[in-house]
């Protein structure tokens, strides 16, 4: 038995995406901190930021990088650290991780408000690991009901969508 065709990879993702909201906090990386990344140094980031950092929120996160929106636009191609903590068990971790900025866009809906798409760069493959794992713990009915929620976005794309989530103990 052979292959009749050659094969296609239509899945452009590495990582599942977890569709959340998580608070975040992230800052643009200075121009030292750059030369390091640069210089294929992993950066030592202290804990207690010495620059301010800007709120916003994610809105999916997968293994390999991250979805947010704030009401600030960093430029495609800046390098940001990306401050968030994430719920294990009943403890939960803070991770501070370095990332690309991707693309930048403001949202029609919401004028001042910019979506942020960025790729992580200074990762540890532990970090990564437990991100991902975060993520496949997600209900396995995630993917086919994301699958209808964007069918229907395209279909009804003046729609308000509405999600409603029932806690059984």
């Amino acid at each position: 038995m052979g292959l009749t065709s050659n094969l296609r990879r239509y899945q452009r993702r590495e990582y599942y995406r977890f569709s959340c909201t998580l608070q975040l906090s992230s800052r643009i990386l200075d121009d030292e901190e750059v030369r390091e990344l640069d210089a294929d140094e992993r950066l030592d980031i202290p804990t207690s930021p010495t620059q301010p950092l800007e709120s916003s929120v994610i809105m999916d996160i997968s293994g390999g990088g991250l979805r947010f929106v704030g009401n600030y636009c960093y430029q495609p191609g800046s390098m940001i650290l990306c401050v968030y903590q994430l719920k294990r068990d009943s403890e939960f971790k803070e991770y501070r991780i370095v990332s690309k900025v991707l693309e930048v866009k403001e949202k029609e809906d919401h004028p001042g408000l910019f979506e942020h798409r960025a790729k992580y760069i200074d990762i540890g493959d532990k970090e990564r690991e437990e991100i991902a794992k975060l993520c496949a713990l997600a209900p396995l009915h995630n993917p086919a009901a994301d699958a209808c929620i964007d069918m229907l976005r395209q279909m009804m794309p003046d729609t308000p969508q509405v999600a409603v989530f029932i806690w059984r103990s």
